[in-house]
């Protein structure tokens, strides 16, 4: 290659850089000089302006970085959004729980690496075992050593006494290593430091001999050993003696692997060690083995494809020979993998034996076991994980069919009967953890799946990160999800079908209830189907409008698989969607699936990426202009690829460490170990691929460009900085879209590992920043709601949950949608002793007027939460409003925006408001309840929308068929009356039943609360038994009276039906009908009755005024007796839509007391049929087969001499399924009666 450079540049001088960034306006720009270098490669003349950046050390190149920095600092500190983003993550650290990782099991010592935030950096703990954490003691604090949080661990390796441990630290991020060994009971440092046993990508590792008296290790040349520019390749392995100096230190083997050899080592049961070697990064591996006799002979070559070796374990007794043997991952002839063994006395591959074959997933790691293997599979990213049990094969351990080709298939195996159930022992009672069974929707493992292969019974789209057998065959292994944070599980086969939670049990710091994960495939340009994992909030719109963000990687067969980020919360809370694509040249798919992603077919993987980006936008998920990218490292250069190739498709990009410069990268000290991955551009072939996508060579002046931010850690030992640099000084002067391009090079990092917390919040917040200043995000301080209720003509009340304590807000209201002319009410500060829920009293308003309202919170305005309501009319008027109840927790059902299109007047919910089931007086649970329910961009955008009404039952209250007396009342009161906007409760606080009433026009609504005063649902129906309590009974007696006659209409709200006969139904239907349901057509009853049944568990456990019917005779007879005119019932929890004129409700004492009656339910919640009959039938949804609710809406005509009602029992399809029809007269009283509450 014939290089020239071309003179005429001079160094910059620090003010002359600063004073671009100084006056330019945003978006900044710093001058860069332009040095061409032309390189002549294969014939093809390569021209590099900015070849003088690669020198990091230069004055010159350090003075522009710097200027770069300064200007980037300028732009993002300007970020009005920044130091709230700040604080949320701040916040979610500090609040996040202990996280355990690295396990190591030495004796009865268990070894982890610790990370609890405020905590800079992981600490090494040792453990009596997992599940008993209070004998946690610390081995080593890296963050007493380093105060400042540059020092971390970058492994460790305790001997097998369990009395030392040797530990590589680095400082900030370089994984620079030295090897330091400490006592574990006093946590002492004991010997000589080692130094160069780790570097970045080759790394570093460490195999105690098996008596402990010291270790075998890697170890980097020697200053003078070799050039200074090699000091950092031809890794060795060396032995150190406890006790005797480093200079004293043998060599053992090395020198005949390669250059770019990555070795890694381990010491088997009886002594042996093993060095696998890997060919660069992500190449092939070979084997070498050190006998008991000190000799090393290699076992496999690296056309062998042998890509993990494990040594097999003691017995699960001690009668039983010692299992002294190897297994080996191979993928030559098997890119999905098989395992095969060979014996540790002749580790011969000719003769080796399959004991696993190849099957349709990906093997990606195993560990042996005393009784067999514990294999975990990849399903495209997702893992499985089986144990493949050696009694379905005694001849395979007795070596009776030698050789490859003696192939074990599954067909071969014993058939036994698969267990139909799986049981997993995992606790989301908190609510932190996320549901991922019901969240991700993914496959539930467990039981048979031939013979004695076992499925551990995993749950959703999880992985599998880390496993170990602890003793015999006991699995200690740990699970993550992208919604259930890392926790580590027991299993044992003896135990098949469970899998039991240690106490290194995950928390996240924020609920993840409301987040689900969305499996798709985009297809590839070449037809190639590419998985995504799509995070979003459920209930997320497919509207086209969604910020979104497209992760990715695709390379070196790394996969990736589930992980959990509760950083992520700040996107979603934001409305943002996370998508995690599984690209070709990772391992989802097996070593093919790696194969077409590297090389010459790097290509493949960003047309993968832009083929998933093309997905989300015609999916309606999102558009280009709400659309980003990132990555990092190998994912930098898939940033920087997509970017240059599709610049139309993405509004802004960020890539940390990237990888741009495809030529000359193996330039770079730690590039050479990379080409095996990308390749040279010293082959013609290879070449030509890397300069087609090489992004740096493919920015072209005068493009429009997404905004973009370079990320780059000074201290990064795998990718050269001069990468980023080199991109971003390339693209800002190409790029005429306008936008910033940022380039950040950090002093504290490196390439990501051992970075310190603080650094990481810090780059974490200016990507989370950046990213929702470019796609449009105003970030919103608002938890959840705002939500009005208790509106009257001239009144309402208004509350929302902020996200934090301290905040100042106040509530603009106006008539108009743009706030013109508005009204200010507040300012109210958020506290934490009140849930951060602001309530404001808004008074003054004019009635019938419909008002706009949003919360100004430290003086922004908040218009993506902005709501709505009427204010009600004063005097005679026509109205419509919707009424339903029994919607599950968090529903997303979209009957709530077909309530919404209807624009009600206000929605009342009738009980069962969630279905938590809170029995416990725990205010913070029933806080949170409402929190899961406002979560649903359906409701609350339909709270938000009109005036709340809200009245509740047994499940929203305090658990199921919860009566007087239930200890979980006084905390559902007080978190009522703290969160949601309603109208004044007739009686004190405490556990008393929050009955109330208001008007529309002349309407009265009489709301009574039919759980917390009442007698238990067994007792014996007589005077003696209630269901509103004395206290309220009177009160509702007095609202009947003084309404009667000023009120022509009076709807009384009921929780429960009013309708039937304990002990008779008349809808004794079959299990399988749904639909419309007449007491009259008997062909659709069960042929059975079912009175006897019910006479069995007199009177009934039943939510249902039938068995108080002693209580409903007396209401009745009082509605009669005092000539109660115009009463209607609205009721809930019958889990139907019902209607009956009148002719079925009468339960007068020799009748006189006809009231119309109606029910709307379930809104999503499973069906079901309760009392009758109804003069209009009743409608049973089909929820489990079609997701089918119901819901109620009534029209009020006010025509002045009479009120004409019609409700129309309406299911999510917005088809009417029942309705009725009936008028009230208006009387001298009613007709001049005005009124203004």
């Amino acid at each position: 290659m014939k290089m020239v450079m071309v003179k005429g540049w001079t160094g910059l001088g620090v003010a002359a850089v600063l004073l671009g960034c100084a006056n330019k306006a945003e978006p900044p720009e710093v001058p860069t000089t332009q040095a061409p270098v032309t390189t002549n490669y294969h014939g093809v003349q390569v021209t590099d302006p900015y070849q003088w950046l690669e020198n990091g050390a230069d004055p010159a190149v350090r003075t522009w970085t710097e200027a770069q920095n300064q200007c980037t600092r300028a732009y993002l500190d300007k970020l009005p959004d920044r130091p709230a983003i700040e604080r949320k993550l701040k916040g979610l650290f500090e609040r996040a729980a202990a996280s355990y990782s690295s396990l190591q099991v030495c004796g009865r010592t268990v070894f982890a690496l610790k990370f609890k935030p405020p905590a800079q950096q992981p600490i090494l703990v040792r453990l009596r075992s997992p599940n008993d954490a209070a004998s946690e003691q610390t081995v080593l604090d890296p963050n007493q050593l380093d105060p400042t949080g540059a020092t971390s661990i970058d492994f460790y390796v305790p001997s097998p006494d369990a009395r030392l441990v040797a530990v590589s630290l680095s400082q900030h991020g370089s994984e620079a290593g030295t090897l330091h060994f400490f006592d574990v009971e006093t946590g002492r440092e004991v010997g000589e430091r080692i130094p160069r046993v780790q570097f970045p990508t080759a790394g570093g590792s460490v195999a105690w001999a098996a008596d402990s008296a010291g270790v075998f290790y890697t170890r980097y040349p020697a200053p003078g050993e070799r050039p200074p520019e090699e000091s950092r390749f031809y890794q060795q392995v060396y032995f150190h003696k406890l006790g005797t100096p480093v200079a004293q230190d043998t060599y053992e083997i090395g020198q005949e692997f390669p250059r770019i050899a990555e070795i890694d080592l381990q010491t088997g049961p009886a002594g042996h060690v093993l060095a696998s070697v890997a060919n660069g990064d992500g190449g092939q591996v070979a084997h070498w083995l050190r006998g008991l006799d000190g000799q090393w002979r290699q076992i496999t070559r690296f056309e062998d494809e042998i890509k993990h070796v494990e040594f097999g374990r003691d017995p699960l007794y001690i009668e039983l020979p010692r299992d002294e043997s190897l297994y080996l991952l191979s993928r030559r002839n098997a890119p999905n993998g098989r395992i095969l063994r060979v014996p540790l006395a002749e580790p011969d591959l000719s003769r080796a034996q399959e004991v696993v074959p190849e099957g349709t997933n990906t093997i990606q790691t195993f560990r042996a076991a005393a009784s067999g293997l514990y294999v975990v599979e990849l399903v495209g990213g997702p893992a499985l994980l089986r144990f493949y049990d050696w009694a379905a094969w005694p001849s395979r351990l007795a070596g009776a069919t030698p050789g490859p080709s003696a192939e074990l298939g599954h067909d071969t195996l014993p058939e036994e009967e698969a267990e139909q159930s799986a049981e997993t022992e995992q606790d989301d009672s908190t609510g932190q953890g996320g549901g991922a069974a019901a969240a991700e929707a993914g496959p539930v493992s467990g039981g048979l799946v031939h013979g004695r292969v076992r499925e551990v019974p995993l749950r959703g789209w999880v992985a599998v990160p880390e496993l170990l057998v602890r003793r015999g065959d006991e699995l200690l292994f740990r699970m993550v999800s992208f919604t259930e944070p890392a926790t580590w599980y027991v299993y044992d086969p003896r135990s098949p079908n469970r899998i039991t939670a240690t106490q290194l049990r995950g928390r996240s710091p924020a609920p993840f209830y409301d987040v689900e994960v969305v499996r798709v495939f985009a297809t590839s340009k070449d037809g190639t189907r590419v998985p995504m994992n799509i995070i979003q909030r459920k209930g997320t719109r497919l509207d086209g409008t969604n910020p979104t963000i497209l992760y990715g990687y695709g390379g070196y067969g790394i996969s990736l698989s589930p992980n959990f980020d509760f950083t992520r919360r700040v996107w979603l809370d934001q409305g943002g969607v996370f998508v995690v694509a599984n690209l070709r040249g990772g391992g989802e798919y097996g070593e093919a699936w790696h194969q077409a992603g590297m090389l010459t077919r790097k290509q493949n993987v960003f047309d993968d990426f832009i083929a998933c980006a093309e997905w989300l936008v015609r999916s309606n998920y999102t558009r280009p202009d709400k659309l980003a990218i990132w990555g990092a490292s190998n994912g930098g250069l898939l940033v920087g690829a997509a970017l240059t190739q599709r610049p139309d498709l993405f509004r802004a990009a960020v890539a940390q460490v990237g990888i741009f410069d495809m030529l000359r990268f193996e330039l770079d000290p730690n590039g050479t170990f990379n080409a095996t991955e990308f390749g040279s551009v010293r082959d013609p072939e290879q070449f030509k691929a890397l300069y087609a996508y090489s992004p740096y060579h493919r920015v072209r002046n005068g493009t429009v460009y997404p905004a973009v931010f370079l990320l780059a850690g000074e201290h990064d030992g795998r990718v050269n900085p001069a990468h980023s640099r080199k991109m971003a000084a390339r693209l800002q002067a190409a790029s005429r879209s306008g936008r910033p391009v940022l380039l950040q090079v950090s002093s504290r990092s490196g390439h990501g590992l051992g970075t310190a917390l603080e650094e990481r919040i810090a780059q974490l917040t200016d990507v989370y920043a950046f990213l929702m200043d470019q796609l449009g995000i105003e970030y919103s301080l608002i938890e959840r709601g705002p939500w009005a209720g208790g509106v009257t003509p001239t009144s309402a009340v208004v509350k929302a949950r902020l996200a934090e304590p301290g905040l100042t807000a106040r509530l603009v209201v106006s008539k108009s949608p743009l706030f013109r002319r508005p009204l200010y009410f507040g300012p109210v500060v958020s506290e934490t002793n009140h849930y951060n829920i602001v309530r404001f009293e808004l008074t003054g308003l004019e009635p019938d007027t419909l008002y706009h309202y949003a919360l100004e919170i430290n003086g922004r305005l908040d218009r993506r939460h902005r709501g709505q309501f009427r204010s009600f009319p004063d005097g005679p008027a026509s109205f419509t409003f919707a009424f339903a109840s029994c919607a599950r927790t968090g529903s997303t059902s979209d009957i709530f925006d077909v309530i919404r299109r209807h624009r009600p007047l206000f929605f009342m919910n009738t009980g069962d408001f969630h279905y938590q089931d809170i029995g416990t007086n725990d205010l913070a649970r029933y806080l949170d309840a409402y929190d899961r329910v406002l979560a649903s961009p359906q409701q609350a955008e339909l709270y938000r929308s009109t005036a709340f009404e809200y009245i509740w039952d047994d499940h929203d209250s305090g658990g199921n068929n919860v009566s007087r007396g239930g200890v979980a009342l006084a905390a559902a009161r007080a978190a009522y009356e703290l969160y949601v906007p309603h109208y004044p409760l007739a009686t004190n606080p405490g556990p008393a039943p929050i009955y109330h009433s208001f008007t529309v026009g002349r309407v009265k609504f009489i709301v009574t609360d039919l759980r917390s005063d009442k007698d238990g649902s067994r007792k014996r129906d007589d005077a003696n038994k209630s269901m509103m309590g004395a206290v309220q009974k009177a009160w509702f007696k007095q609202q009947l009276l003084e309404a009667n006659g000023k009120y022509p209409l009076i709807c009384w709200v009921s929780s429960v039906p009013w309708i039937g006969e304990w002990g008779t139904n008349y809808y004794p239907i079959k299990t399988n009908v749904y639909g419309f349901i007449h007491h009259t057509n008997k062909a659709l009853f069960r042929s059975e009755p079912r009175r006897s049944s019910w006479a069995r568990t007199y009177p009934g456990d039943e939510d249902h005024w039938s068995v108080y019917s002693t209580e409903r005779r007396e209401i009745a007879d009082f509605i009669k007796s005092n000539h109660i005119q115009g009463v209607c019932i609205l009721h809930g929890d019958a889990h139907m839509l019902a209607a009956d004129d009148g002719t079925h409700s009468d339960y007068a004492t020799g009748g006189g007391a006809p009231v119309p009656v109606m029910g709307a339910a379930p809104l999503d919640k499973d069906p079901s049929i309760k009392g009758g009959p109804y003069s209009q039938g009743v409608y049973r949804v089909a929820n489990a087969q079609t997701g089918e609710g119901g819901f109620g809406l009534v029209t009020v005509t006010d025509t002045g001499r009479e009120i004409r009602v019609r409700f129309s029992g309406r299911n999510n399809k917005d088809q009417e399924k029942i309705s009725l029809q009936f008028k009230v007269p208006v009387g001298r009283d009613a007709l001049f009666a005005r009124r203004r509450d």
